[in-house]
């Protein structure tokens, strides 16, 4: 959709993109444990199995995200791309597409 969405609207000038983050520590992911996703870990053992299913090791923060967003919003630095899809997960759908 962001590359079709930008063929169609780069020559208004509009620039369209997607941020497609992964885990990322926020209350909503601590919650998960105890919503009985996976009730068989405490809170802290499932954090820290997720975290070990990342190539860097560890679950994201919400500035990484936020970050990427930055770049593409702001023109001066990203005047240039458009149609991308930036995938900000630490490396865990790169770790899929080799197992």
């Amino acid at each position: 959709m962001a590359r079709a969405l930008a063929v169609e609207l780069a020559g208004r000038g509009i620039r369209v993109n997607a941020v497609l983050p992964g885990a990322a520590d926020t209350p909503m992911l601590r919650a998960g444990p105890r919503r009985g996703i996976r009730s068989d870990f405490s809170d802290e053992g499932a954090l820290a199995d997720l975290a070990g299913r990342h190539p860097m090791g560890r679950i994201g923060m919400p500035n990484e995200v936020v970050e990427v967003i930055g770049f593409l919003a702001d023109s001066g630095r990203s005047g240039f791309v458009t149609g991308q899809s930036f995938v900000v997960d630490g490396g865990a759908t790169a770790r899929l597409r080799t197992e």
